[in-house]
Protein backbone atom coordinates (compact mmCIF):
# COMPACT_ATOMS: atom_id res chain seq x y z
CA UNK A 1 0.00 0.00 0.00
CA UNK A 2 1.45 3.36 -1.07
CA UNK A 3 1.73 6.00 1.65
CA UNK A 4 0.90 9.69 1.17
CA UNK A 5 1.69 12.57 3.51
CA UNK A 6 -0.98 15.25 3.05
CA UNK A 7 0.08 18.73 4.20
CA UNK A 8 -2.45 21.56 4.56
CA UNK A 9 -3.27 24.09 7.26
CA UNK A 10 -7.03 23.69 6.79
CA UNK A 11 -8.39 20.83 8.94
CA UNK A 12 -11.43 20.42 6.68
CA UNK A 13 -9.23 19.70 3.66
CA UNK A 14 -7.10 17.28 5.66
CA UNK A 15 -10.22 15.39 6.74
CA UNK A 16 -12.09 15.38 3.41
CA UNK A 17 -9.16 14.79 1.07
CA UNK A 18 -7.57 12.32 3.48
CA UNK A 19 -10.77 10.28 3.56
CA UNK A 20 -11.03 10.23 -0.25
CA UNK A 21 -7.43 9.04 -0.54
CA UNK A 22 -7.98 6.31 2.04
CA UNK A 23 -11.04 5.14 0.09
CA UNK A 24 -8.73 4.84 -2.94
CA UNK A 25 -6.53 2.47 -0.96
CA UNK A 26 -3.71 4.79 0.13
CA UNK A 27 -2.17 4.92 3.59
CA UNK A 28 -2.57 8.61 4.50
CA UNK A 29 -0.88 10.66 7.21
CA UNK A 30 -1.50 14.38 7.65
CA UNK A 31 0.37 17.45 8.83
CA UNK A 32 -0.84 21.01 9.38
CA UNK A 33 2.47 22.81 8.86
CA UNK A 34 5.76 22.52 7.00
CA UNK A 35 7.71 21.96 10.21
CA UNK A 36 5.42 19.12 11.29
CA UNK A 37 5.61 17.57 7.82
CA UNK A 38 9.42 17.61 7.89
CA UNK A 39 9.43 15.85 11.28
CA UNK A 40 6.88 13.31 10.05
CA UNK A 41 8.91 12.46 6.93
CA UNK A 42 12.08 11.92 8.96
CA UNK A 43 10.20 9.54 11.24
CA UNK A 44 8.22 7.74 8.53
CA UNK A 45 9.19 8.31 4.90
CA UNK A 46 6.11 8.58 2.61
CA UNK A 47 5.92 7.43 -1.01
CA UNK A 48 4.42 10.79 -2.02
CA UNK A 49 4.06 14.27 -0.54
CA UNK A 50 0.82 16.11 -1.36
CA UNK A 51 1.66 19.66 -0.36
CA UNK A 52 -0.26 22.91 -0.09
CA UNK A 53 2.00 25.88 -0.91
CA UNK A 54 0.50 28.41 1.51
CA UNK A 55 1.32 27.24 5.03
CA UNK A 56 1.97 29.08 8.30
CA UNK A 57 5.66 29.36 9.18
CA UNK A 58 7.59 27.20 6.71
CA UNK A 59 5.69 27.34 3.41
CA UNK A 60 5.59 24.65 0.74
CA UNK A 61 8.55 26.04 -1.23
CA UNK A 62 10.72 26.24 1.87
CA UNK A 63 9.78 22.67 2.76
CA UNK A 64 10.84 21.50 -0.71
CA UNK A 65 14.18 23.28 -0.28
CA UNK A 66 14.69 21.47 3.04
CA UNK A 67 13.87 18.16 1.37
CA UNK A 68 16.29 18.79 -1.51
CA UNK A 69 19.07 19.42 1.00
CA UNK A 70 18.38 16.13 2.81
CA UNK A 71 19.66 12.99 0.99
CA UNK A 72 17.06 10.89 2.83
CA UNK A 73 14.17 12.98 1.48
CA UNK A 74 15.29 14.52 -1.81
CA UNK A 75 13.83 11.80 -4.03
CA UNK A 76 10.31 11.78 -2.53
CA UNK A 77 7.91 12.87 -5.31
CA UNK A 78 6.02 16.09 -4.51
CA UNK A 79 2.68 17.27 -5.87
CA UNK A 80 2.07 20.92 -4.97
CA UNK A 81 -1.41 22.43 -4.61
CA UNK A 82 -1.67 26.18 -5.06
CA UNK A 83 -4.18 28.93 -5.76
CA UNK A 84 -1.46 31.16 -7.25
CA UNK A 85 -2.10 31.97 -10.94
CA UNK A 86 1.53 31.30 -12.00
CA UNK A 87 2.82 28.45 -9.79
CA UNK A 88 5.60 27.36 -12.15
CA UNK A 89 7.21 30.80 -12.02
CA UNK A 90 7.13 30.87 -8.22
CA UNK A 91 8.61 27.38 -8.04
CA UNK A 92 11.40 28.47 -10.38
CA UNK A 93 12.06 31.58 -8.27
CA UNK A 94 12.42 29.40 -5.18
CA UNK A 95 14.67 26.97 -7.10
CA UNK A 96 12.43 23.95 -6.48
CA UNK A 97 11.15 21.41 -8.99
CA UNK A 98 8.09 19.51 -7.75
CA UNK A 99 6.98 16.52 -9.81
CA UNK A 100 3.61 18.17 -10.44
CA UNK A 101 1.76 21.44 -9.77
CA UNK A 102 -2.03 21.53 -9.51
CA UNK A 103 -4.07 24.73 -9.38
CA UNK A 104 -6.80 25.21 -6.80
CA UNK A 105 -9.67 24.60 -6.97
CA UNK A 106 -8.90 21.19 -8.44
CA UNK A 107 -10.98 18.33 -9.77
CA UNK A 108 -10.71 15.29 -7.49
CA UNK A 109 -10.57 12.81 -10.37
CA UNK A 110 -7.75 14.81 -11.98
CA UNK A 111 -5.86 14.89 -8.68
CA UNK A 112 -6.22 11.12 -8.26
CA UNK A 113 -5.00 10.61 -11.82
CA UNK A 114 -1.90 12.67 -11.15
CA UNK A 115 -1.24 10.85 -7.88
CA UNK A 116 -1.42 7.52 -9.70
CA UNK A 117 0.96 8.85 -12.37
CA UNK A 118 3.57 9.43 -9.65
CA UNK A 119 3.08 6.22 -7.68
CA UNK A 120 2.59 3.69 -10.49
CA UNK A 121 6.19 4.03 -11.81
CA UNK A 122 8.42 3.03 -8.86
CA UNK A 123 11.40 1.96 -10.94
CA UNK A 124 11.79 5.11 -13.02
CA UNK A 125 11.25 8.85 -12.92
CA UNK A 126 7.57 9.66 -12.26
CA UNK A 127 5.49 10.50 -15.31
CA UNK A 128 3.62 13.76 -15.78
CA UNK A 129 -0.08 13.14 -16.42
CA UNK A 130 -0.22 16.05 -18.90
CA UNK A 131 2.77 15.14 -21.07
CA UNK A 132 3.29 11.43 -20.42
CA UNK A 133 6.99 12.21 -19.93
CA UNK A 134 9.38 11.69 -17.01
CA UNK A 135 9.22 14.77 -14.83
CA UNK A 136 10.54 16.48 -11.72
CA UNK A 137 13.94 16.63 -10.09
CA UNK A 138 14.65 12.93 -10.72
CA UNK A 139 14.05 13.36 -14.47
CA UNK A 140 16.39 16.36 -14.54
CA UNK A 141 19.12 14.33 -12.83
CA UNK A 142 18.51 11.40 -15.16
CA UNK A 143 18.83 13.62 -18.25
CA UNK A 144 22.14 15.01 -16.98
CA UNK A 145 23.47 11.53 -16.22
CA UNK A 146 22.45 10.18 -19.62
CA UNK A 147 24.16 13.11 -21.35
CA UNK A 148 27.37 12.60 -19.38
CA UNK A 149 27.50 8.86 -20.02
CA UNK A 150 26.86 8.98 -23.78
CA UNK A 151 29.53 9.86 -26.33
CA UNK A 152 28.72 12.80 -28.62
CA UNK A 153 25.57 13.61 -26.62
CA UNK A 154 24.16 17.02 -25.81
CA UNK A 155 21.39 18.57 -23.76
CA UNK A 156 18.74 20.35 -25.81
CA UNK A 157 16.41 22.62 -23.83
CA UNK A 158 13.01 23.51 -25.24
CA UNK A 159 10.72 26.20 -23.84
CA UNK A 160 7.09 26.83 -24.69
CA UNK A 161 7.16 30.56 -25.38
CA UNK A 162 4.17 32.67 -24.21
CA UNK A 163 2.62 29.91 -22.08
CA UNK A 164 1.87 32.38 -19.28
CA UNK A 165 0.08 34.82 -21.59
CA UNK A 166 -1.82 31.97 -23.27
CA UNK A 167 -2.98 30.62 -19.91
CA UNK A 168 -4.00 34.11 -18.81
CA UNK A 169 -6.02 34.67 -21.99
CA UNK A 170 -7.60 31.19 -22.26
CA UNK A 171 -7.52 29.13 -19.01
CA UNK A 172 -5.34 26.79 -16.97
CA UNK A 173 -6.94 23.74 -18.58
CA UNK A 174 -6.26 25.14 -22.07
CA UNK A 175 -2.69 25.85 -20.96
CA UNK A 176 -2.35 22.17 -20.03
CA UNK A 177 -3.62 21.22 -23.49
CA UNK A 178 -0.97 23.47 -25.05
CA UNK A 179 1.75 21.84 -22.93
CA UNK A 180 0.47 18.47 -24.12
CA UNK A 181 0.70 19.66 -27.74
CA UNK A 182 4.32 20.74 -27.20
CA UNK A 183 5.12 17.35 -25.64
CA UNK A 184 3.52 15.50 -28.57
CA UNK A 185 5.54 17.56 -31.05
CA UNK A 186 8.79 16.83 -29.22
CA UNK A 187 8.03 13.11 -28.87
CA UNK A 188 7.20 12.88 -32.58
CA UNK A 189 10.44 14.67 -33.46
CA UNK A 190 12.55 12.35 -31.31
CA UNK A 191 10.85 9.30 -32.83
CA UNK A 192 11.24 10.71 -36.35
CA UNK A 193 14.99 11.19 -36.04
CA UNK A 194 15.43 7.60 -34.78
CA UNK A 195 18.19 8.56 -32.34
CA UNK A 196 18.88 5.55 -30.05
CA UNK A 197 20.52 7.85 -27.46
CA UNK A 198 17.54 10.19 -27.15
CA UNK A 199 15.90 10.86 -23.78
CA UNK A 200 13.07 13.37 -23.33
CA UNK A 201 11.74 14.81 -20.04
CA UNK A 202 9.35 17.52 -18.85
CA UNK A 203 10.80 19.94 -16.28
CA UNK A 204 7.55 21.70 -15.40
CA UNK A 205 5.91 24.91 -16.58
CA UNK A 206 7.04 25.70 -20.14
CA UNK A 207 10.31 23.72 -19.94
CA UNK A 208 11.43 20.45 -21.54
CA UNK A 209 14.85 18.85 -21.95
CA UNK A 210 16.13 16.25 -24.38
CA UNK A 211 19.37 14.27 -24.50
CA UNK A 212 20.35 13.46 -28.07
CA UNK A 213 23.29 13.04 -30.38
CA UNK A 214 24.61 16.28 -31.81
CA UNK A 215 23.91 15.06 -35.34
CA UNK A 216 20.19 14.77 -34.53
CA UNK A 217 19.77 18.28 -33.09
CA UNK A 218 18.78 20.20 -36.23
CA UNK A 219 16.36 17.50 -37.37
CA UNK A 220 14.58 17.39 -34.01
CA UNK A 221 14.35 21.19 -33.74
CA UNK A 222 12.95 21.54 -37.25
CA UNK A 223 10.46 18.68 -36.96
CA UNK A 224 9.15 19.71 -33.52
CA UNK A 225 8.86 23.39 -34.43
CA UNK A 226 6.99 22.69 -37.66
CA UNK A 227 4.60 20.18 -36.09
CA UNK A 228 3.77 22.49 -33.19
CA UNK A 229 3.24 25.43 -35.54
CA UNK A 230 1.00 23.43 -37.88
CA UNK A 231 -1.29 22.31 -35.05
CA UNK A 232 -1.34 25.58 -33.13
CA UNK A 233 -4.29 27.07 -35.04
CA UNK A 234 -6.62 24.52 -33.41
CA UNK A 235 -5.68 25.97 -30.00
CA UNK A 236 -6.24 29.63 -30.91
CA UNK A 237 -9.37 31.73 -31.30
CA UNK A 238 -10.18 33.05 -34.76
CA UNK A 239 -9.33 36.57 -33.56
CA UNK A 240 -5.89 35.59 -32.28
CA UNK A 241 -5.12 33.66 -35.47
CA UNK A 242 -6.05 36.67 -37.59
CA UNK A 243 -4.10 39.31 -35.67
CA UNK A 244 -1.07 37.10 -34.92
CA UNK A 245 -0.74 37.83 -31.20
CA UNK A 246 -2.48 37.29 -27.86
CA UNK A 247 -3.89 39.98 -25.58
CA UNK A 248 -3.44 39.18 -21.88
CA UNK A 249 -3.36 41.08 -18.62
CA UNK A 250 0.05 41.85 -17.14
CA UNK A 251 0.85 41.91 -13.40
CA UNK A 252 -0.51 45.44 -13.16
CA UNK A 253 -3.84 44.52 -14.73
CA UNK A 254 -3.10 46.17 -18.09
CA UNK A 255 -3.66 44.48 -21.43
CA UNK A 256 -0.44 43.65 -23.23
CA UNK A 257 0.46 42.01 -26.52
CA UNK A 258 2.20 38.66 -26.43
CA UNK A 259 3.56 36.67 -29.37
CA UNK A 260 1.79 33.49 -30.32
CA UNK A 261 3.06 30.36 -28.54
CA UNK A 262 6.09 28.66 -30.10
CA UNK A 263 8.80 26.18 -29.19
CA UNK A 264 12.17 27.89 -28.57
CA UNK A 265 15.32 25.80 -28.34
CA UNK A 266 18.73 26.24 -26.69
CA UNK A 267 21.40 23.57 -26.59
CA UNK A 268 24.77 23.06 -24.95
CA UNK A 269 27.21 20.21 -25.42
CA UNK A 270 27.55 17.89 -22.47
Amino acid sequence: MNSILLVDDEPEILDLLGEHLRMEGYDVNTAGSGETALDEMRLQRPDLLLLDVMLPGMDGYELCCEMQADPALDDIPVIMLTAHPYPEELASEHDVTPEDLIAKPFDLDELLSRIRAQLDTPDQSPLCSITGLPTGESACREATEVARSADSAMLLHAELQALRAYTEAYSFSEGDRLISLAADALKSAVKHCDDPAAYLAYLGGPRFVAVLSRDARDSIVQHASQLFSCRLDDYLSHTDRQRGYILALDDNGRLRRSPLPALVFTGAAS
